[in-house]
């Protein structure tokens, strides 16, 4: 089997998380970001819960640097991952949540690297 896709978090730093990384399949180009999947998940977003979705943005966007996305996105009482889903797929703008745009671009990016890991 091939091995795990390689990657650094935002701001590089080595923060350990439980979340894994995908493997690639053989005759694929290796993507521009890593693929993130919570723990014990698959790339399903609409089988994440509210837990692995916010383990998912621990991934690259690391909750002591970036406290006040945990803080916008908490707020949102249904947050999971058909939320996610449908934040990713609709970009509404970032202002809704309260997010900057640079941490949205990082939430949309590595969202869309996940749902183009589902559909092949």
């Amino acid at each position: 089997m091939d091995a795990p896709y390689q990657g650094t978090f935002a701001g590089g730093s080595g923060m350990n998380t439980d979340a894994t990384l995908q493997e690639m399949p053989k005759g694929r180009e290796q993507p521009l970001i890593p693929i993130y999947i919570p723990p014990g998940k698959t790339s399903d977003m609409d089988k994440w819960n509210r837990e692995d979705t916010f383990r998912w943005l621990a991934c690259f966007l690391p909750p002591n640097r970036h406290d006040d996305v945990y803080i916008a996105l908490k707020q949102i009482a249904d947050f999971d991952g058909q939320v996610l889903k449908m934040i990713i797929t609709k970009k509404p703008s970032h202002c809704t949540f309260g997010i900057q745009p640079r941490e949205y671009a990082l939430i949309i990016a590595h969202g869309e690297a996940v749902l183009k890991e589902h559909s092949t």
